[in-house]
């Protein structure tokens, strides 16, 4: 039986918690866009009840955005200390 080297396991982790993270804020930003898209400026400016409910939607996907931000630079964090641990 091989023994498995658990530095090998920490980078598929770290790769798989990228990818996640990733794929995350893509479509935080995909779905930001589609909001802005929604609305032209050129048009007549929407009802104020419409346009609070896509700017608290907005404030929604920033956030998420924000957050998948936040678990990439922990990740490139966690990988810089371990490359000098390791």
């Amino acid at each position: 039986m091989r023994a498995v080297d658990p530095t090998t396991n920490l980078i598929q982790d770290q790769a798989a918690a990228f990818r996640a993270a990733d794929e995350e804020l893509c479509r935080a930003l995909r779905e930001l866009q589609l909001i802005l898209d929604r609305h032209d400026i050129s048009e007549a400016e929407p009802p104020s009840d419409e346009l609070y409910r896509e700017w608290l939607l907005s404030l929604t996907v920033i956030r998420e955005a924000l957050q998948a931000v936040e678990r990439i630079a922990a990740l490139l964090t966690v990988a810089a200390e371990d490359r000098l641990t390791g």
